[in-house]
């Protein structure tokens, strides 16, 4: 046998090895440690789920005669971790969206977030959206907002709205 065709051999040997492995130990690693589903986060009572569609939230809203309030975030960015800790943590915060949205929480690089950034034109994070019952943006921000922010915003949404 030559050497190029042991080599060959060696290398798919190894390749094969390597391949089997890695699909193991991640099919492991799966079965000890599956992921939770997280549906609802913080006190808003946020629709954060990778299946709910906007349509859903959009039909939940009309079911309780309410507008949509729409958190377009990333994992990464960190005005968006604040606004968690700090605005959608904050009790009368809360209560007031609560009473007037169904708010929803998505991520903009992930599942169908990607195609609400381009459906909504979102070129940064966070991007603060406040939709009728039809789906058409009655306020927009981009960027963080602190609790007064977010009440204008809010106020300015339901003021334009004919719920």
């Amino acid at each position: 046998m030559s050497i190029y065709y042991m080599k060959t051999i060696l290398y798919l040997f190894l390749i094969t090895l390597i391949s089997f492995g890695c699909t193991s130990s991640k099919d492991t690693a799966q079965k000890r440690s599956p992921k939770p589903k997280v549906q609802k986060i913080d006190k808003m009572d946020f629709h954060h789920n990778e299946k709910t569609t906007l349509t859903q939230v959009v039909d939940h809203a009309i079911a309780g005669n309410k507008l949509v309030f729409v958190d377009i975030y990333t994992d990464w960015c960190t005005p968006c971790k604040l606004m968690d800790q700090d605005v959608f943590s904050d009790d009368e915060m809360t209560k007031y969206m609560k009473a007037n949205f169904v708010n929803y929480k998505v991520d903009g690089e992930k599942h169908n977030g990607p195609n609400l950034g381009v459906m909504y034109g979102v070129a940064g994070f966070p991007t603060l959206l406040i939709l009728d019952q039809k789906g058409r943006v009655l306020e927009r921000h981009d960027g963080a907002l602190y609790q007064s922010g977010l009440r204008d915003m809010a106020a300015r949404a339901l003021s334009k709205a004919s719920l």
